[in-house]
């Protein structure tokens, strides 16, 4: 380099040397369960100084042609509990991931089957019986359990499938992306579906599945929810000012498993609708957000099931105290007809009718009406 000025010239040199980088895994690939015969990408992400290969591994042996940073396969019954590894090289050296173990469970069937019928793009069953990975098991949204009660009995006389449990504070699944599931805008239909099974009175905002924090000591901005309003099921989105737009159920937790599902319908983005269903039926409805203020609101908040933030508090403490199974999210609103098949699926072409919650006694004035009410499970339809 030479400086010159009126008074001279100064010319000097520096010697640049270049040092290739070995390469390092800043992401590994990450653990996922599927069905038999589904589909399962295992990616891989690192640093290091370019250009690099890639060599994937089944239980430390290489797999012919997998040489790329993503690895895509069908999944099959013979290769659950396969630890998959990835080795990444260039000139300086080469790196190993952490292995990825994969999960695979029989074909889908019976309630199973019908979810993923409707194409979920995301589907967490809940039901591991050890370990802190929930399992999403159409992407790679997995969660993780914090304070959980794992093995539960689950939603089905005929699937033998466990639940997941939640009591009192940081009692959730955590750790979802917030940037894969999210249906901010006024063009985005979605549907929230799961089974819930808790006690009458839980408190408001017991949440089933959130994304988002509530209003306590801030500004809310959840882009939806799963909860509990006034002892009933609602399902709810904010906008600006904590306006809270939600369907709120006539019916709420009594004790037995309940199927509960969320449609926020934007098939005409200048009147959206939201409706909630409970055990295959419409069970009540509201507005949407509407274009004109931007539909649903952007959010990058994590997704949580079990519980939620309630405000500035960092504390997990919207807790819903009971039990959840087969939580399923779709990229579209679920009909009416879809919702009560899948409710049906749940029990089959012959499980006679079982009472689930009994009806209470009660006290009244003379003239004065009387509500019973029960609930019961078998084959659909019912008749009472």
């Amino acid at each position: 380099m030479t400086v010159t000025n009126p008074y001279g010239v100064k010319t000097d040199s520096v010697r640049l040397s270049v040092v290739v980088a070995p390469p390092n895994f800043v992401s590994d690939p990450v653990s996922v369960a599927r069905f038999d015969g589904a589909s399962y990408t295992l990616t891989a992400v690192t640093g290091g100084s370019t250009p690099q290969t890639f060599q994937w591994n089944r239980n430390g042996v290489p797999i012919p042609g997998a040489t790329a940073s993503t690895y895509t396969a069908n999944a099959t019954l013979a290769d659950s509990g396969v630890a998959f590894t990835c080795v990444a090289s260039n000139s300086a050296g080469d790196a190993t991931s952490a292995p990825a173990v994969l999960t695979v469970l029989p074909a889908a069937s019976g309630y199973a089957a019908s979810v993923l019928g409707s194409a979920p793009i995301a589907y967490w069953r809940l039901g591991e019986s050890t370990g802190s990975i929930a399992f999403d098991y159409v992407g790679n949204n997995n969660g993780v359990y914090t304070k959980a009660t794992l093995g539960q009995g689950g939603y089905s006389v005929l699937d033998s499938n466990t639940a997941a449990g939640f009591s009192g504070a940081d009692s959730f699944v955590g750790q979802i992306s917030g940037s894969q599931i999210s249906f901010a805008g006024n063009t985005v239909s979605f549907s929230i579906e799961c089974w819930a099974k808790a006690p009458e009175g839980l408190v408001d905002e017991s949440s089933i599945i959130a994304k988002g924090t509530g209003s306590d000591g801030t500004t809310a901005n959840e882009q939806f929810a799963l909860d509990i309003a006034f002892g009933k099921y609602r399902f709810m989105t904010r906008g600006n000012n904590n306006t809270v737009y939600y369907a709120e159920a006539d019916a709420g937790p009594d004790g037995s498993w309940q199927h509960v599902v969320g449609v926020y319908d934007q098939s005409d983005p200048a009147s959206p609708q939201m409706r909630i269903f409970v055990n295959g039926r419409l069970a009540g409805s509201g507005p949407g957000r509407p274009a004109s203020n931007n539909g649903i609101r952007a959010s990058t908040a994590p997704v949580s099931i079990g519980s939620k933030r309630l405000g500035n508090a960092p504390v997990y403490d919207g807790t819903f105290n009971g039990s959840i199974d087969e939580v399923a999210i779709y990229p579209s609103a679920l009909t009416e007809t879809e919702i009560e098949a899948h409710f049906g699926a749940a029990y089959g072409s012959s499980t006679p009718p079982q009472i689930s919650a009994q009806p209470k006694s009660g006290t009244n004035y003379v003239t004065l009406g009387s509500t019973f009410s029960v609930s019961a499970f078998g084959t659909v339809p019912l008749s009472y």
